[in-house]
């Protein structure tokens, strides 16, 4: 194991330190693919998942799997000279691209305030442009003081799936953003990321807010959430856009904007 470690290693500095050749990069994942064409590198993006589907119209032909399980003959297909990964990424798979001495980098998720200095990281690493990745990073770095503590302690629930009803804790970057914007999840236990919650949790948790993701099957609305008890007060609901509240990538902006916007133009927050 150690030796394949070593040959890993020297694989993945001779590919970073190819100056003046172009990457090859594979990504399997949709949020990598995101950053790598934030970072002006989508050019040489040459395979990425059957589930990455941005920025729309640009993405290569050639997918390797599914996010969940990238398939290694297709990934060796692409002829990388880096494959970007995830934590979610089955360690089986690394450990056989390894094997077949392909650098994979694991990227791990930095947190909300740390996440555009980490971009800079990156793109120095990856030989992007310099000027494109500063400007990048400052422009998150904006919106992250604009929107920080911009809505004053309205408690939310985020509906992930509700039947059975799944959302967020405080420690995912989904959970992060609500907390940045100045929300207090109901969810308090940091435990699990996803946890399943329970009807009679939210009869005494009970949200002034409740956010839908898009795949969370609204259409049911809160009564499948609340029951049907009649003169009682439900809190008020919002579906979010696809997508930009579970990716840990450059469209965070967008989701700290909607966030705010959505609170001055509806006043979805008054009591």
């Amino acid at each position: 194991m150690k030796r394949r470690f070593v040959v890993f290693l020297l694989s993945f500095f001779v590919s970073f330190f190819a100056f003046g050749q172009p990457q090859r990069f594979v990504s399997l994942a949709p949020n990598v693919t995101e950053i790598l064409y934030a970072l002006g590198l989508g050019s040489q993006v040459v395979a990425v998942t059957a589930n990455c589907d941005y920025p729309i119209g640009q993405l290569p032909k050639l997918r390797v799997g599914s996010f969940l399980n990238p398939i290694r003959e297709k990934i060796l297909e692409a002829e990388p000279t880096l494959v970007l990964a995830t934590e979610s990424t089955p360690r089986p798979l690394i450990a056989g691209l390894m094997a077949s001495h392909i650098p994979v980098e694991i990227l791990k998720t930095p947190s909300l305030e740390q996440f555009p200095s980490t971009l800079v990281q990156w793109g120095a690493r990856w030989g992007a442009s310099a000027q494109r990745t500063q400007s990048l990073a400052h422009s998150l770095k904006e919106t992250l003081l604009q929107t920080h503590n911009t809505i004053s302690g309205k408690s939310f629930l985020l509906v992930l799936n509700s039947q059975p009803l799944y959302s967020v804790s405080p420690r995912t970057w989904t959970g992060e953003i609500f907390r940045w914007i100045g929300y207090k999840n109901i969810i308090l236990d940091e435990g699990l990321a996803y946890p399943l919650v329970s009807r009679e949790f939210l009869f005494t948790h009970k949200p002034d807010i409740v956010f839908w993701d898009p795949m969370a099957g609204q259409s049911s609305g809160l009564s499948v959430l609340f029951g049907t008890i009649k003169n009682q007060k439900l809190p008020k609901e919002v579906t979010l856009p696809a997508d930009i509240f579970v990716r840990p990538g450059p469209r965070v902006k967008e989701a700290l904007e909607f966030l705010v916007n959505i609170s001055m133009s509806n006043k979805i927050y008054e009591n």
